[in-house]
Formats: structure tokens, sequence, C-alpha cells
């Protein structure tokens, strides 16, 4: 308890002092577009203050938690030698004109299938709770957690649990996935990824599956899991090119504890009967909550007609 009162109070010197005194007290929406956060703050420097154990298999990660960009924090986890799990973390936040180590919180002991089924792995688990960022009227809380160890010792797994509160109403959403694209051995070379903001949704057809329909729901290229406050189901309109017909289909989705484990990890499957040769267009909707609103898709394509076998 007493690391997070102390992180907390760091990262609200952060938003009062030192680097967020060079961006504008209320500031509008950035002006990429609604909901997308200032590109983070880097560092120009190694932290002086990291504990290191063994350096070589060290990474850092930079999670942005807000749409400043000075609220982010950098996350060096650390292994006591090779080829074992990365059990230490040390947060890191800019402050006073710098990055300053603000936490080392011990973490748990997980316990995860060992990848190809053959036993099990001793993984840790960090979480970071209660981050706030406020932007245009909306207040985001964010709870991290931080999976080291997840089924072989170097994999590393980041969620974040968002819940948004606005005077139009409450609403709250999951985002993760395997983070190794984003790591790097030092600061410098985290790229930072950012778990706020508007996610973008998407559908369209299977490469060797034309009779569905693939959904997805990513923020940057991690996948999206609607939660309380939106909808529960997508749904999609089918337009035939050449009929005035218009066939309708929906398809709910199934909650999962670890996002971003499969490559093209989609949302929702939608079924449909899929004519060779033939042209349609596709509108889709979901309900995103009273923040987001809802999101639409739009897509045409048309159905490959099967090679003759020779």
């Amino acid at each position: 308890m007493k690391w997070r009162m102390w992180l907390q109070a760091a990262l609200w010197l952060t938003l009062s002092t030192g680097l967020a005194d060079a961006q504008p007290r209320n500031s509008s929406r950035p002006p990429s577009g609604p909901f997308t956060p200032e590109p983070a703050i880097r560092p120009s420097a190694p932290f002086p203050e990291a504990k290191q154990r063994h350096p070589p298999s060290d990474v850092y990660l930079a999670v942005q938690y807000g749409f400043r960009s000075t609220e982010v924090l950098y996350l060096y986890l650390s292994a006591r030698r090779a080829n074992e799990v990365r059990d230490q973390l040390q947060i890191f936040a800019p402050r006073n004109g710098a990055f300053e180590l603000i936490d080392s919180p011990a973490g748990k002991l997980a316990t995860f299938p060992l990848k190809g089924g053959s036993g099990t792995i001793r993984g840790r688990e960090f979480r970071i709770q209660n981050l706030e960022s406020k932007f245009d009227g909306v207040t985001f809380r964010t709870d991290l957690t931080v999976t080291s160890g997840y089924r072989l010792w170097d994999v590393i797994h980041v969620s974040a649990e968002v819940t948004m509160q606005s005077q139009t109403g409450r609403a709250a959403y999951r985002v993760g996935g395997l983070v190794h694209s984003y790591v790097g051995l030092s600061p410098m070379e985290a790229k930072p990824f950012a778990v706020v903001g508007m996610p973008r949704f998407r559908i369209g057809p299977g490469k060797f599956d034309v009779g569905r329909l693939y959904a997805s729901l990513t923020l940057g290229d991690l996948p999206v899991l609607p939660g309380d406050g939106m909808g529960r189901e997508v749904r999609a309109s089918i337009k035939e090119a050449g009929s005035d017909r218009v066939r309708t289909t929906r398809a709910r989705w199934e909650d999962r504890p670890y996002l971003g484990i499969r490559p093209f990890e989609t949302l929702a499957l939608l079924e449909f009967d899929a004519r060779s040769g033939k042209e349609y267009e596709v509108e889709a909707s979901l309900d995103l909550g009273p923040v987001f609103g809802t999101a639409t898709a739009h897509t045409r394509f048309t159905a490959p007609i099967p090679k003759k076998s020779d």
C-alpha cells in the first residue's frame, strides 16, 4: 500500500512540476485527432539510478497511461542471471527535468503452463494501480499488470484495465498483449506504447475463409476487449452487388484472461454465406459506450473464385 501512495504522489508531481511545465495547463485535443495521446517524452541518456543485475538480458518498457507527453512510465525488468525470468521491476517517471526512480514493487509469483505443455514455469506479476489522466472532460483510470515469464522465461505480457468516467456515463475496456516489439536494452531504445486512446474498429473477410467476417478492435497494434458500459456484440449488414437484399449478422465475443497471445487475434467472427465471384459491401458497428460512442467500419470485397485443380 505504501508504494502505491508513493507512486501516486510521484505521478502527481510529474504533472505539476518539471517537464510538465512545458505542456499547456489546459490543453485542448491534440492536433492528430480526438482521444489521441501526445508523443511520449523520451530519455536521452541511461537512468543512473537503475540497479542492474544481468544487463545482457535486462529490458525496458515505456507505457503511456495518459494523453500528455509526460504521462508515461519506463519499466526496467531485470533478472539475476541469464535465461531466468526477469523478477525485478523498477519504475521510472519524468520528474524535475529528468527520469527518476519512483518505485520497485516486489510483485507476486504466478505459475503458467510451459509452452509446449511439458510442465509449468514460475513467472512474476507486477501490478501498478490507480494511474489517472484527464482529457477533454473525461477521467481515465488505469491498472497495469506486467507479467514476466509467461509460458517462457523471456516472454513479457502487459495488460491494462482502463475505466473512463465522464458526465455522459462510465465505460471500461481492456488492452494488452505480448510486447517484445516495444522493449529496448536501454531506456532510449524502448518504444513507447499507449494504453489509452480511441480504439480502431475494423472488419473484413478472411484470406482462406470467405464464409466469415473478421472483426477486430485495436489500440496501436494491441487488441482491445470492450468491458462494462460497452456493447457485447458486433453487428453487420451485408449487401451483394446487383441485389437489393441486405442481410444482417451479429456475433458476441468471449472474455479471455490474456489478450494478444496469438497472431492476428480477432474480436469476433461473423458467419455469412458468400458466393464466389460476387462483390459485397459490408457496414459494421460496435457500441463503445458513452465516451467513445458507436464505432463503425466499412469494407468492400469480391469473394474469390476457387481455382480449378489440374
